[in-house]
């Protein structure tokens, strides 16, 4: 492995190291199509999480830097390359059932642009290219397209916690991205992270050794 690819996945690590994350869902039954489904050559999906439940797992308004997203089978460097990852604030709270197609994205803040590599079970950190600000009165919608273009085995699978209403949308096809094609309502929503700056930094570190 290059240097500099270790490099950066020492600074992910250190980032999450020194981060708070607040937790939504507990369930531990697993689905394949939110927020990608690797079974096809492209997805695409969107998730609301509201402003009540962000508070009840104890965020408050202000940068939010990263996703979690809890896998449950364990995928061995499993790649996927071209993901594109978009948050906005919203009042909705749920998905009726017309609105199951993908929103226009240029009315979201795109957080995350490049590929992404899913090995092992557990939580999964995605960490955002620029930081979304929380009004921390709205809901929150996230939009996923994965833009892979190839099928490889191994996919992983991700746990839900089912919800009350319907809170996310999925759609997946081959050979294009379906961006036009509507998508299938579920209440079976991931548990989610959200990983915000640390609100106790760690003391300075202490040179112990050169170089």
């Amino acid at each position: 492995m290059k240097r500099t690819t270790l490099l950066i996945l020492l600074l992910m690590l250190i980032g999450i190291m020194t981060a708070e994350v607040y937790t939504i869902g507990d369930g531990a039954s697993t689905q394949n199509y939110i927020p990608i489904y690797g079974l096809y050559d492209y997805s695409w999906s969107k998730v609301i999480y509201t402003a009540s439940e962000l508070g009840s797992a104890g965020l408050t308004a202000g940068q939010i830097d990263g996703l979690g997203f809890q896998v449950g089978n364990t995928p061995s460097n499993y790649a996927t390359i071209d993901q594109r990852v978009y948050i906005r604030h919203t009042t909705a709270g749920l998905y009726a059932a017309e609105d199951n197609t993908l929103p226009d994205n240029t009315a979201f803040q795109q957080v995350y642009n490049a590929g992404y590599t899913w090995n092992g079970t557990g939580w999964h950190y995605l960490m955002f290219i620029t930081p979304f600000m929380w009004n921390g009165t709205d809901n929150i919608e996230i939009v996923w397209e994965n833009w892979d273009g190839t099928y490889v085995s191994g996919y992983p699978n991700f746990n839900y916690t089912a919800t009350t209403d319907m809170q996310a949308v999925y759609k997946y096809t081959d050979n294009s991205f379906p961006g036009a094609l509507t998508g299938t309502l579920t209440a079976n929503r991931p548990n989610i992270q959200i990983v915000t700056p640390s609100v106790n930094p760690p003391g300075p570190a202490n040179l112990v050794a050169p170089a």
